[in-house]
């Protein structure tokens, strides 16, 4: 499941995603909107009807999780992911979504972050908003939070040298906050990058309207990274080691945010 940056469209994420699919991997992108705009429950619902709708289309259930995003959407996936999954990000109190089978959703086994916004107010955003983002004022990470429900799940972050919008200190300096609170993290650093380029299959000026490249050395060590995380075969290679293929089924979809308002 993959978020949108904060404002942004899903269809930014249209590359990275249809690459990673053509993996064998199932794929859900979502658009993430603003802070000041969600809805009570907006990402969580959306995060496990994506799940279940990727059931639905033949992943098998018994396949590992992984929940990511760029921007701000990375700390909403981490924000989803650690966190009690029962209780609202938003107002900290009982959440049910009101879907089938959402009580037998798995615990997340990959959390995701691109470009992440983990602490918003080092980052080139609005202060001041209401809701999630007032709620976690100093940061997103999962050690500014008193509840981490899935304290063991392994982060994989990548960030730009060149990010204008979040500094790349301010991800160093999470890695550094997931690993204390013991999470393994793998973090991938590219040089000279801005907040998306290369990693996401874009333009490296970050131009929306310019042709995806899917063949960008980011993006395809991103992709890597995680097929071997989510793969079976992974335990059997060893620390470090690739595995040699995803499993999973090649289809890719799309789902608007759930609203439950």
């Amino acid at each position: 499941v993959l978020f949108s940056g904060w404002g942004s469209s899903r269809s930014v994420l249209d590359p990275f995603a249809r690459t990673l699919a053509a993996e064998g991997v199932v794929v859900a992108t979502v658009d993430s909107g603003a802070p000041d705009e969600i809805l009570e429950g907006e990402y969580e619902c959306s995060q496990r009807l994506a799940v279940l709708s990727a059931w639905d289309s033949g992943a098998d259930p018994a396949a590992p999780v992984a929940v990511g995003g760029h921007s701000m959407g990375a700390g909403l996936a981490l924000m989803a992911s650690v966190f009690d999954p029962f209780i609202s990000l938003t107002t900290g109190g009982p959440l049910d979504c009101g879907l089938e089978s959402e009580d037998a959703l798995p615990p997340v086994d990959l959390v995701i972050g691109l470009g992440g916004a983990w602490a918003p107010a080092e980052c080139d955003m609005l202060p001041g908003v209401e809701g999630l983002t007032a709620m976690v004022a100093d940061g997103f990470p999962a050690y500014v939070h008193p509840y981490d429900g899935n304290p063991s799940v392994p982060i994989l972050m990548a960030h730009g040298t060149a990010d204008g919008a979040c500094p790349i200190e301010a991800t160093r300096a999470a890695a550094e906050a997931f690993e204390a609170d013991g999470h393994p993290v793998e973090l991938l650093v590219f040089e000279g990058q801005g907040h998306s380029g290369g990693m996401l299959f874009l333009d490296p000026g970050d131009d929306p309207d310019a042709p995806a490249d899917t063949d960008a050395a980011e993006g395809r060590e991103v992709v890597a990274a995680i097929v071997r995380d989510l793969s079976p075969a992974e335990s059997e290679a060893g620390p470090g080691e690739a595995a040699s293929a995803a499993t999973g089924v090649d289809i890719i979809t799309d789902l608007e945010a759930t609203d439950v308002g």
